[in-house]
């Protein structure tokens, strides 16, 4: 998905897009913006603006498809149910793949609708397919020739720049992440509407969810204000921590429980791991002039999409990083008063003799002060954070203990 990203490729063309250690441009696909990345069952498929490209060998080597979705240009999203291959466009558009992106058919029948633009996201249930766009949630029966697309939107709260960014189901419910109104969404197999979902944060108002990812038990979601994870169907959601940006992706490998996360800023975006279901992160990369669309792994290499092309990197940077339930051995302790008004105290524990930076920023990942760092020896320590002059509101505190790090929230009034 980047129609919402457009903005930060124009800013990040004047930086030196410089791939951090271990990551390289895997040399069969163009090295230049990859907006989607999909596995099917039998092959994977990439998309520039314009070009499907294949591999049948897990992302090492891409083949370019000899027939276009959109010709024009605008490609957006692609994914595959096992039986066939649909792409989305920025346009609205929709098509249609039986033969592994061959030869493709239109299906924009019944996609009138004044916000019904820039297809985000598929989602595939039994013989219904649907899709996220601009204007809300359509859906189709995929075993009708010529299928229409109806709407999918009782009670969403639509206006003309309603975004639906992600879709999921658990099971027995739908899930639905809003953009422009910022909700989470949930709509039961029984229920006749979508009911926005309460979360239980007293500084949680409007969410900007941008993706979930479901797994046994639990369900996570990736926001503007950090993940949060269900652990009731999607029924209720609890922050497991605060990020400095956009979650835009999440991945997990069952072999070592480690959760990826994605977060894209202005001029760079950034890769962390966590092998505690979130509850403190490991930075992996920092990619300058870069916005990350997808990830995906095979055997011992993990793909990334990006602007740069399509990058890889030995699926060792993650056990060398972080593994499973490994807490931080430094960390915040606490963080108060909380709220504050001119200045706060973070309370830091180090295991060992550590530099540490502590910067505050907005939750669109505005850095709202000078960074405070310094060296500290082992023990605790508390590290006190001038507040004066900061516009009011809920904001992310990021401490790194050396690229190591976490976040909490903290409220200025």
């Amino acid at each position: 998905m980047r129609s919402f990203t457009l903005f930060i490729l124009i800013a990040a063309v004047m930086i030196s897009r410089q791939l951090p250690a271990q990551w390289a441009n895997v040399p069969s696909i163009p090295a230049a913006d990859i907006f989607a990345l999909t596995a099917g069952p039998e092959a994977w498929f990439a998309a520039t603006d314009n070009l499907v490209f294949a591999s049948s060998n897990g992302g090492e080597t891409w083949t370019e498809l000899p027939a276009s979705p959109f010709p024009g240009g605008g490609l957006n999203a692609l994914y595959s149910d096992g039986t066939a291959l649909y792409a989305g466009a920025l346009n609205g558009g929709v098509a249609r793949s039986f033969d592994g992106g061959q030869n493709w058919q239109s299906l924009t029948t019944g996609l009138t609708a004044p916000g019904a633009r820039s297809v985000h996201c598929f989602l595939a249930r039994g013989d219904s397919l649907l899709i996220g766009t601009e204007g809300g949630a359509y859906f189709i029966r995929k075993s009708q020739a010529s299928p229409p697309w109806q709407g999918f939107n009782e009670g969403l709260a639509f206006n003309l720049s309603y975004t639906i960014n992600a879709l999921a189901f658990t099971g027995t419910a739908f899930l639905a992440g809003a953009g422009a109104n910022g909700h989470l969404y949930r709509r039961g197999l029984d229920d006749g509407a979508w009911a926005p979902i309460p979360i239980a944060d007293p500084f949680v108002s409007d969410l900007t969810a941008q993706s979930f990812l479901l797994l046994p038990g639990k369900a996570y979601a990736g926001t503007q204000l950090g993940l949060f994870r269900s652990v009731d169907d999607g029924r209720n959601w609890q922050r497991v921590s605060a990020n400095q940006g956009a979650v835009s992706q999440m991945l997990i490998f069952e072999k070592n429980d480690v959760l990826l996360s994605v977060i894209n800023r202005l001029t760079y975006s950034e890769l962390y791991a966590s092998g505690n279901e979130g509850a403190s992160w490991t930075l992996l990369g920092n990619f300058p002039a870069n916005f990350i669309y997808g990830l995906q792994a095979s055997g011992d290499r993990l793909y990334m999409a990006c602007s740069a092309g399509l990058l890889w990197a030995p699926l060792d940077i993650i056990s060398e990083t972080t593994g499973p339930g490994q807490p931080a051995t430094n960390h915040i302790q606490a963080v108060f008063p909380n709220p504050a008004s001119s200045r706060a105290t973070v309370a830091v524990h180090l295991e060992k003799g550590q530099a540490v930076r502590i910067g505050l920023f907005d939750s669109s990942g505005r850095m709202l002060q000078g960074m405070v760092s310094g060296y500290y020896p082992p023990g605790q320590h508390d590290i006190d954070i001038d507040l004066e002059g900061l516009p009011g509101g809920a904001h992310v505190l990021r401490c790194w203990f050396g690229e190591v790090q976490e976040s909490r929230l903290l409220v200025v009034r």
